[in-house]
């Protein structure tokens, strides 16, 4: 006789041992769950009105998931009990009983001792005392790996293959609660319900690749729980959330992998339960979901509270329910000095202001990152002197959320009268166009954002006017790319003075990007750009610039840019100039 068929006539003896004992008992069962799929969570719900000892009856299965390929035998002797990621998935098949109240277990069939033969398989029958209250039974039923993909000749036939096979172990999981009580139908209904009368915020039912948000305000300082399921590994989270101050985008609570425990199932579910006293302000909660494994498709074990998969903030007194609001946060703030964010891959984005007294600004910037440097980053240049007053480096960043490489970065800078650009660049990968790992927590922030800190200054600052800046130019060429060989013609009525601002690359005494000027009609060349009249331009040391006077005679000019095949604004192969939106040339008239 074959172990399958061993253990298919064990079950059915089991369960019309247990329908016998059920009719003798007169109890009906609360919970009963049968014929599972490799693949499947179930729950269901019950009230018991009376402590008492109600009996449990199980089969399930431990982690040994059959390695690829090789026999069942040593498969068994190995004990695989990781998928192809490396990570533990939980056992193939579990049962586990929640209080409804305090969404915590009150009992599980991988932590009761069982009778399990060779292959894993586990029968429970025993009683486990439970006072009155409302509880919530669940089967995790992940008997196959996620790429454990097995055609069989009827799935041929049917021209269609099985994602999940695990050779019939799943047919013989089992979960039943006999006991005085009712079943409640409406198990959607009575998951977390009791829980959830206190809640302020929650952050859960997400979608994959959702990020939810919800701003809260407390009147008076008040004790929260924060409690948060979610995905994550030592390096990187998943599925995450945390809580910042709304105004000044500190962060107060987050879930991470290293402030979070096993939250049952997979190695990879953590959980993260806590209560703190908030003071009283304005606060943001958020909740982001990668693509896979979440409510709507566990591709591993399933967590021991599956319906509360992302974030709630519970108050602990009911009475200071009354003392919280909430309201719509959003990421990127309406009343922002300048938002250059969503930005996408291998862009370069600037905008200038003007500012007319003396303020602080609350600069918010998210971008990717290592401690080699940044990859998308921002920078705020000063108009008038060309250089940087600010630039967002490692250093100073936090990590984002999400993988790693994600850094933000929030800091307070002095802005004098005058005019500034505030500047963006990202590379070819990994941005809010699209994320090659785990994305961040405001993904809507990537790029740079100005916030006045004092709401009265907002009045200080205003659109950058270009067009006095053109008035005043004579020929331009800039936004310079690679292999560039531009003209542009310009004439001067008198003999004068003019401006002349330049970036290029250079180094070791020679220009790769340069710029000159011929007269136009003897194309002789009266300014050219040579390394040793240059200065460093900011970023690499082969960004050069001049900016100078020159001495023109009246006549017809000709102004020339020519560049080589690499870092230009087509494609920066090392860090840009402070100025890089100017890239190339300017003449300028002089000033009367």
């Amino acid at each position: 006789m074959s172990g399958y068929t061993f253990r298919m006539l064990k079950l059915a003896l089991i369960l019309s041992l247990g329908a016998a004992g059920v009719v003798a008992a007169q109890v009906p069962a609360l919970v009963e769950m049968l014929r599972f799929s490799p693949h499947e969570t179930r729950v269901s719900a019950f009230r018991l009105d009376a402590a008492q000892a109600i009996q449990i009856e199980a089969v399930g299965a431990d982690g040994r998931f059959a390695l690829s390929g090789a026999p069942r035998l040593v498969s068994r002797i190995i004990g695989k009990y990781a998928d192809d990621t490396g990570s533990t998935n939980g056992w193939r098949g579990n049962a586990w009983i929640v209080d409804a109240s305090t969404r915590k277990v009150v009992w599980e069939l991988q932590d009761n001792e069982a009778d399990t033969d060779r292959d894993g398989v586990t029968d429970f029958k025993g009683t486990v005392q439970l006072p009155a209250g409302t509880y919530e039974a669940y089967y995790g039923s992940y008997s196959a790996s996620r790429n454990g993909i097995n055609i069989s000749l009827k799935d041929i036939r049917n021209q269609r293959s099985r994602r999940y096979d695990d050779d019939g172990l799943s047919e013989q999981f089992l979960f039943r609660v006999i006991g005085r009580g009712q079943p409640l139908e409406d198990a959607a209904r009575a998951v977390g319900s009791a829980f959830q009368r206190t809640a302020v915020v929650s952050l859960t039912g997400l979608k994959p690749g959702e990020s939810r948000r919800t701003g809260f305000s407390l009147d008076r300082p008040t004790r929260v729980e924060l409690y948060a399921i979610g995905e994550a590994q030592r390096e990187d989270a998943f599925d995450y959330g945390w809580i910042i101050n709304a105004d000044t985008r500190e962060r107060v609570w987050e879930f991470d992998y290293n402030k979070s425990s096993h939250a049952g199932g997979a190695e990879k579910n953590r959980m993260a339960r806590s209560v703190v006293t908030l003071p009283a302000g304005r606060y943001a909660a958020v909740f982001v979901l990668d693509d896979s494994h979440d409510a709507t498709d566990w591709n591993a074990a399933p967590p021991h509270d599956p319906a509360f998969w992302g974030m709630t903030v519970r108050v602990v007194d009911a009475s200071d329910r009354v003392a919280v609001r909430t309201w719509k946060y959003e990421s990127v703030p309406r009343d922002a000095l300048v938002s250059l964010a969503g930005v996408g891959n291998d862009e370069l984005r600037s905008e200038g202001i003007t500012v007319t007294r003396p303020i602080d600004v609350r600069v918010l910037a998210l971008g990717e990152g290592t401690r080699d440097g940044m990859n998308d980053y921002g920078w705020i240049v000063d108009a008038d002197t060309h250089r940087r007053v600010w630039t967002m480096t490692y250093d100073e960043t936090e990590h984002g959320g999400g993988a790693s490489k994600n850094r933000f970065a929030s800091r307070t800078v002095r802005l004098e009268p005058g005019n500034y650009f505030v500047n963006y660049k990202t590379d070819g990968s990994h941005s809010f166009e699209s994320w090659n790992s785990g994305q961040p927590m405001d993904g809507e922030l990537w790029g740079v954002t100005l916030v006045a800190v004092n709401a009265a200054d907002r009045a200080a600052v205003k659109p950058y006017d270009e067009r006095a800046e053109e008035a005043g130019v004579l020929a331009r060429l800039t936004g310079m790319v690679d292999d560039e060989d531009a003209r542009a013609t310009f004439t001067v009525d008198r003999e004068a003075n003019v401006r002349v601002y330049a970036i290029g690359e250079g180094s070791n005494g020679d220009m790769f990007d340069y710029a000159w000027i011929e007269n136009r009609s003897t194309r002789q060349v009266v300014w050219e750009m040579t390394y040793r009249l240059t200065s460093h331009a900011g970023g690499a040391s082969k960004n050069r610039q001049f900016d100078g006077i020159v001495h023109l005679p009246a006549g017809s000019y000709v102004l020339r840019y020519r560049s080589d095949d690499s870092h230009s604004t087509q494609d920066w192969n090392s860090d840009e100039p402070d100025d890089a939106r100017r890239y190339g040339v300017t003449v300028y008239q002089p000033k009367k």
